[in-house]
């Protein structure tokens, strides 16, 4: 394998993943399948939900399953 892997952490907006992932297709300037980005996403469903968190009407936070899905990808 060669070339650079791109990590992707999604799943707290599994549509926006997915949208994120087309946008880089069509983005990358390809003539052939070989020529894409190498992209790993982990899309983690399981994330507590960053908006809630944020607004204050949840005490999940969502730091810690970042961190080790982070850690996930990089290894």
């Amino acid at each position: 394998m060669s070339g650079r892997l791109v990590g992707v952490l999604g799943g707290t907006g599994p549509a926006a993943t997915a949208y994120f992932l087309q946008r880089l297709v069509e983005r990358t300037e390809a003539g052939c399948d070989q020529d894409h980005v190498r992209t790993l996403a982990f899309n983690d469903t399981a994330i507590p939900d960053r908006t809630a968190f944020l607004l204050g009407r949840s005490d999940r936070s969502p730091l810690e399953a970042l961190i080790e899905d982070g850690r996930l990808l990089e290894a």
